[in-house]
């Protein structure tokens, strides 16, 4: 008889280690308390008309190979759309743009880059400098300086406070949801060596066709129970020996499996590991994770103001904005580590994104706003710090029946959507690998 799990939490972890678990031949029930899988990069339908909205755009790059991949594994790989030009706009509403040549990589970007008219040729050379330190120092370098902060990193490398306000911060806080003085460099660097310096593809970016929710319609599970909440797992002490051989749901009832896959955001897994000594380390580790905030406007105009795909931006509030219809007329902006908007009233936000708005897309000017749908997100992912791996738990707990899966495991990327993936896909393996799952400490 095929062996079970159970996979608590329907974001992206817990959808790529069911997937997973079910090639390899489990049994498998994924749980999810919400009526949407996807977790934090997921839709909601908004109240007054009822329309399937993301909670923030999810921006995937041609590095993110596991997220990719499980798109292709779900089946919706042709709901993902690929762009080879990146658009950018500063404050002023000058446009600039990010192609690939047919030089090899790392070349492949230089002369885009050279033309690139929002960036002068000094901060030019700075850059350069820079992604030619990082493309010597490669994977085992970067890891040698986990412990520096990437702001410091960049200092070292004789980048200019404006080079980084303008360019590498305008990645990274997109990126990792952090400043650069907050993010570890090992990660911050990740970031350009798998994206500029790595294949010629990995820059490219991607967005989704659809609402991010109809992409995981097609999870892969024997079952998907929807709106059940675990609130804790079930400890089996029979033998002399714990293990956890099933979940607690809040109607009281309780499901087993051989195993359980816990996929939850970090929060969550705190709550439904409770007060249990034995997972008081994975406790503590989660407790020592520090949050950032993004928030997500959908701005609804009366007419067409948005003629690119997207826009990267530079030196405004909003960091990103994204044409959400063909028509033009549903925008979408994103501002990510945004700790200082966080409590801002939701009408001066608006006011203050339309403004932005106006300068940025000269259509908007005269428009008018029919509604406005503002998304906060206060503690949307950890921050990438540094040394952060120390803190970050294994997906091995060490406990026979649990196995941990999430972008806050180590799974050497940061918290990403790729990063998620990965996480469910190394639960998976731990388990697929140990078979009885009694050989992980």
């Amino acid at each position: 008889m095929a062996r079970s799990a159970i996979v608590v939490g329907g974001g992206l972890s817990g959808i790529a280690a069911a997937a997973a678990l079910t090639d390899g031949g489990y049994r498998v029930s994924l749980i999810e308390r919400r009526e949407f899988l996807g977790g934090r990069a997921t839709s909601f339908r908004e109240r007054q008309t009822g329309q399937l909205l993301d909670n923030c755009q999810h921006v995937l790059l041609g590095c993110c190979t596991e997220l990719l991949g499980l798109y292709r594994r779900l089946g919706v790989g042709d709901r993902i759309e690929f762009f080879d030009t990146i658009h950018f706009a500063d404050e002023r509403g000058r446009r600039g743009d990010l192609y690939a040549c047919r030089l090899p990589s790392p070349f492949h970007l230089a002369p885009a880059m050279l033309g690139f008219g929002l960036l002068t040729m000094a901060q030019k050379g700075e850059i350069a400098r820079g992604m030619a330190a990082m493309k010597v120092l490669g994977d085992e370098g970067r890891e040698a300086v986990a412990d520096w902060t990437f702001g410091e990193w960049l200092g070292e490398r004789g980048q200019s406070a404006q080079t980084i306000e303008r360019f590498w911060e305008v990645i990274l806080v997109s990126a990792l949801n952090a400043r650069v003085d907050e993010i570890g460099a090992n990660y911050g660097m990740q970031v350009f060596q798998e994206a500029f310096l790595g294949d010629r593809g990995g820059y490219r970016m991607a967005l989704p066709r659809v609402p991010l929710a109809e992409l995981y319609e097609r999870a892969v599970a024997e079952e998907v129970l929807f709106n059940r909440r675990v609130t804790g797992l079930v400890v089996d002490r029979r033998g002399g020996r714990a293990r956890v051989s099933g979940v607690e749901l809040a109607d009281g009832s309780r499901m087993e499996a051989d195993e359980v896959v816990l996929a939850t955001a970090p929060d969550s897994a705190r709550r439904i590991l409770g007060e249990e000594p034995m997972f008081e380390p994975i406790r503590g580790a989660i407790g020592r994770l520090r949050y950032a905030p993004i928030i997500g406007a959908h701005l609804f105009y009366d007419r067409q103001v948005m003629d690119v795909p997207h826009l990267a931006l530079m030196g405004t509030t909003l960091q990103w904005l994204f044409r959400k219809d063909a028509a033009g007329m549903h925008i979408h902006g994103v501002i990510s580590a945004a700790h200082d908007l966080a409590e801002v009233e939701v009408q001066a936000l608006q006011e203050r994104f339309e403004a932005e708005i106006e300068t940025l897309l000269p259509r908007a000017a005269g428009a008018k706003v029919q509604r406005c749908v503002i998304v906060k997100e206060k503690r949307a992912t950890y921050c990438p710090g540094p040394g952060i791996d120390r803190i970050r738990p294994d997906q091995r707990t060490g406990i026979e029946g649990l196995t941990l899966a999430g972008d806050y495991t180590r799974t050497g990327w940061p918290a990403t959507m790729e990063g998620a993936v990965r996480g469910g896909n190394r639960a998976a393996r731990v388990i697929l690998e140990s078979g009885s799952g009694a050989h992980r400490a």
